[in-house]
């Protein structure tokens, strides 16, 4: 069992439905979790009840568009500068929608890639941090063939296939940060 206490988190997605589940798992372990979405609102109201349970100094919103990389990269630079580093990163931020593509793929697909990378930079041991762990939310889709959706299927084969690619031992060992993911069933949110 990994030891989460006093490790800081940072999760995309994170003011409601699984990313808030996540958040809620990780605070219950003892990290500092800083939320980031794009509901201002639900996320203002997600910190806080967070905070009521967990301790004012536990937990942070952030709003943030993940698919602004210089919006998300600053969240990051937030997040290391509010709790004094960064150990976790959740790239959990996604839609289910067949009607907009485009935007399924620059939320599923880039915004992962990007926090991928940003996670490299924020927590690299090759950048002079003490490394960590980059968790991405796929789905069962990744894993399987879904015809009625063959956009949000698209997109978690992407997440699947990225998190291979950057959770080899090459990029390990580059930069001592390891790429996981998670491939839920469909969840009640």
């Amino acid at each position: 069992m990994v030891d989460l206490g006093e490790k800081v988190a940072l999760v995309t997605g994170g003011a409601a439905g699984l990313g808030s589940a996540i958040a809620a798992a990780l605070l219950a372990e003892g990290c500092k979790v800083a939320l980031l979405d794009i509901d201002e609102k639900q996320g203002i109201k997600t910190a806080s009840e967070f905070q009521q349970k967990y301790g004012k100094e536990s937990c942070v919103f952030f709003a943030c568009d993940v698919t602004n990389e210089a919006q998300l990269d600053e969240c990051f630079k937030d997040t290391r500068s509010t709790f004094g580093g960064l150990d976790i990163v959740v790239n959990n931020a996604g839609i289910f929608r067949e009607d907009n593509w485009r935007k399924v793929f620059a939320i599923n697909i880039e915004s992962v890639y990007s926090g991928i990378l940003l996670g490299f930079e924020h927590m690299g041991k090759d950048k002079g941090y003490n490394g960590g762990h980059v968790i991405n939310t796929a789905s069962i889709a990744g894993l399987n063939v879904a015809p009625a959706s063959p956009a949000y299927n698209t997109s978690k084969c992407a997440v699947v296939a990225m998190t291979r690619a950057f959770g080899s031992k090459l990029h390990l060992d580059r930069h001592g940060v390891k790429v996981s993911c998670l491939c839920p069933d469909p969840i009640d949110t």
